[in-house]
């Protein structure tokens, strides 16, 4: 059963720009205005998450919920069903390293 409510839509602007990618590893600059979200999603790829700027709130299916601010660094594993939103009084901007998926 997912633990996520109609609610939890798409809203907001999110700009992705690539920094740098070769067959290992692909690293984006990823900026939401405040308020933005994805909506609930998964990845298809995993990598850290550091936060440059603002904050950001995480819920997994199950509920949990946790918050990054600025100079937090955290791990999203592929799969794995989550919502996440800018929830700062300013811009989140995420810099991305993730893994390439293998062949």
């Amino acid at each position: 059963m997912s633990g996520f409510g109609p609610d939890l839509k798409r809203e907001g602007q999110i700009i992705r720009r690539n920094l740098f990618e070769n067959a290992t590893l692909k690293v984006d600059e990823v900026t939401f205005t405040p308020g933005a979200s994805p909506g609930v999603h998964s990845h298809d790829v995993a990598g850290v998450r550091y936060v440059l700027e603002g904050e950001i709130l995480f819920q997994e299916a199950d509920g949990r919920r946790w918050t990054r601010k600025a100079g937090e660094v955290y791990w999203e594993g592929t799969g794995i069903t989550h919502y996440t939103k800018s929830v700062g009084p300013g811009r989140l901007v995420l810099l991305e390293v993730l893994l390439q998926a293998r062949p």
